[in-house]
């Protein structure tokens, strides 16, 4: 087998591909639960690792994270919503995507502020609208 250079270009190997011939190694690995969230964003962040459901017949409402998925289909509908009400109203936004931004995880953190956000302006616009 031939050696590969594994030099890094943007956390990626040079010789990695999309092809089904490209060297792989099938893993299984067992994460605490208490950092799993964490290191499946680092290892998902890397782009060298891709995941296979093992439960694939369980519904998401059968998982162990079934409140974090109600609880983004909640702000996936006052997202829904906000924008609605911009299109309804012809609000001028000043689009701007941040690659860097969008392209990152979120911690837990991150997310209960971007909630918390989120929520704050629903209750703005839902007061301005009853007005």
């Amino acid at each position: 087998m031939p050696t590969r250079n594994w030099g890094l270009l943007r956390g990626r190997p040079k010789t990695t591909s999309i092809f089904r011939s490209e060297v792989m190694s099938l893993i299984q690995l067992y994460i605490p639960s208490d950092v799993a969230r964490f290191t499946v964003s680092q290892l998902g962040e890397m782009g060298l690792v891709q995941f296979r459901d093992l439960n694939g017949d369980v519904s998401a409402f059968q998982r162990s994270f079934v409140n974090d998925v109600r609880r983004f289909d909640e702000i996936e509908r006052k997202l829904r919503y906000l924008h609605k009400q911009i299109e309804l109203n012809d609000v001028d936004v000043y689009e701007f995507m941040d690659e860097e931004f969008v392209g990152s995880s979120r911690g837990p953190r991150d997310i209960d502020d971007m909630e918390e956000r989120i929520n704050a302006h629903e209750s703005r616009v839902l007061k301005l609208t009853a007005a």
